[in-house]
């Protein structure tokens, strides 16, 4: 904020939560997000970005981890580490050869993805004033 003579929060605006309601859609969010720097075409491969969640769920830092691996694990029904790595690889490796690195609208515009009762749930609990 100095250097730009901005005032703020460093996140304002361009960044925001989105609400995720399964397991399933936590997966493609993982792996969306993992390929944002080759959406980009900084890197042909997210494991080329030091600063990722794919370097971190790849070759997880000993010291100063931000991911809770075992809940990681426990909401995408991965059985371990070792698992949700191996399979993490897999799905970076198919989205690549796939090719189709559009970006997409529902993560990045929306407040909440998942089934259409859980965005009328969300809208409703939002507009309520509660919790979401």
């Amino acid at each position: 904020n100095r250097r730009k003579s901005r005032n703020g929060a460093f996140w304002e605006d361009r960044y925001f939560a989105t609400a995720v309601a399964t397991d399933c859609h936590l997966l493609q969010c993982l792996v969306y997000i993992d390929l944002n720097m080759v959406r980009a075409g900084v890197v042909q491969h997210p494991s080329r970005w030091k600063v990722s969640g794919y370097h971190d769920i790849q070759n997880p830092p000993s010291r100063y981890r931000i991911i809770d691996y075992a809940a990681l694990c426990e909401l995408t029904g991965m059985r371990s580490l070792a698992n949700l790595r191996s399979q993490h690889r897999e799905w970076i490796a198919c989205e690549l050869t796939k090719r189709q690195l559009a970006r997409e609208p529902k993560w990045t515009e929306n407040a909440a993805v998942g089934s259409e009762d859980f965005l009328r749930a969300f809208e409703s609990t939002r507009e309520a004033g509660g919790v979401v």
